[in-house]
C-alpha cells in the first residue's frame, strides 16, 4: 500500500513538471537567431582608439562612443520573447540593473560612487541561467547544475542621465586590446612604463565608460547567473559588483510584475 502510494506521488509530480516544461517552452521550437552584424572589425575600432589617445583627441574619443551607442541596437522583441524563459530574464534584468545606485543592492564597500561621472554604461553581453524543476529553491540541489545562456545579450533597458552601450565582440575586443591584455591578467608581466601607460590609457576612457584596473569593461553589477523556479514565478540572481564583492537578490512576480524583494553582497571574490 506504502509502495503504491509513492509511486502514485511520483507519477503526479512527474506529470505536473512535464506539463510545466511544454508550456514554458512551446514557444521555442525554432530558436530565433540574433540579426547582429558588425558595421565594424575589431582592428578598424582598435586603430580608432589608439589614434584618439596618441593625438590626445577627446572629440574623437566623444565620436567613438556617439557612434558606438547609435550603430549597436537592443535585440529585437521576437528574440526577446522567444520563449517565456527568456522572457522572463530580460523582465528581471530591467528590474535589477542599476549602476547609479549600487547600495540599492546590499552594503557595498565604496557605496554609489563607483560608475559615477561617465556619460555611457556597457551591458554584460551573456546572461547565464537555469530553469530548475522546482517550485521553491533549495540549495542543497542547486550546486553543479548545467547553466544555459543567452549570448548577444542587448536588453532594451534605461539608466537615469547616462547612454547605453552593448559589449558585442567587436567593441569589447577594442577597448580590451587598447586598455591592456595586462590590465585584465595579474599574472602578466608589466613594466613600469607600461603600468604608467595603462592608467592613463584607462583615465582618458573612464569620463566615457565607468572602466577599473581589472574589472573589464562591462559596467557592474554584473549577473553571475539566474535560477528560475518551474513556474517563472521566482528567481534567483547571483550577481558581482565591483571587482571584488558578491551577492543573491531574490525576486518574485507579482500581479504579472517582477519585484525584488530581497538583496544581500554576502562575499568577497578573491
Amino acid at each position: 500500500m506504502q509502495l503504491k502510494l509513492e509511486m502514485n506521488k511520483a507519477l503526479v509530480k512527474w506529470t505536473f513538471t512535464s506539463l510545466i516544461m511544454v508550456f514554458l517552452f512551446s514557444s521555442c521550437k525554432k530558436k530565433v537567431q540574433d540579426n547582429y552584424h558588425p558595421k565594424y572589425t575589431a582592428e578598424y575600432l582598435s586603430k580608432q582608439l589608439e589614434t584618439a589617445y596618441k593625438e590626445n583627441d577627446s572629440a574623437r574619443l566623444d565620436a567613438f562612443f556617439e557612434e558606438w551607442h547609435k550603430s549597436v541596437k537592443p535585440n529585437t522583441d521576437e528574440f526577446i520573447h522567444q520563449n517565456k524563459a527568456y522572457t522572463a530574464i530580460y523582465d528581471i534584468y530591467k528590474v535589477f540593473y542599476r549602476p547609479l545606485n549600487l547600495m540599492k543592492y546590499g552594503d557595498y564597500e565604496f557605496g554609489n560612487s563607483l560608475n559615477l561621472n561617465s556619460k555611457y554604461v556597457a551591458i554584460q553581453s551573456r546572461i547565464y541561467y537555469k530553469v530548475i524543476n522546482w517550485i521553491n529553491f533549495n540549495d542543497q540541489f542547486m550546486i553543479d547544475l548545467k547553466l544555459d545562456s543567452i549570448d548577444c545579450f542587448r536588453p532594451p533597458v534605461n539608466v537615469y542621465n547616462r547612454q547605453i552601450l552593448y559589449l558585442t565582440d567587436e567593441y569589447s575586443a577594442a577597448l580590451y586590446n587598447f586598455l591592456g591584455e595586462e590590465t585584465f591578467n595579474y599574472n602578466l608581466p608589466m613594466s613600469k612604463d607600461r603600468w604608467k601607460d595603462c592608467h592613463h590609457r584607462y583615465r582618458i576612457i573612464r569620463p566615457f565608460l565607468p572602466v577599473d584596473w581589472g574589472r573589464g569593461s562591462a559596467t557592474t553589477p554584473l549577473i553571475r547567473w539566474i535560477y528560475l523556479n518551474i513556474l517563472l514565478t521566482k528567481a534567483q540572481v547571483y550577481f558581482s559588483i565591483g571587482s571584488s564583492q558578491a551577492g543573491i537578490a531574490d525576486f518574485e512576480k507579482e500581479d504579472g510584475i517582477w519585484v525584488m524583494k530581497k538583496s544581500v553582497i554576502n562575499e568577497y571574490i578573491d
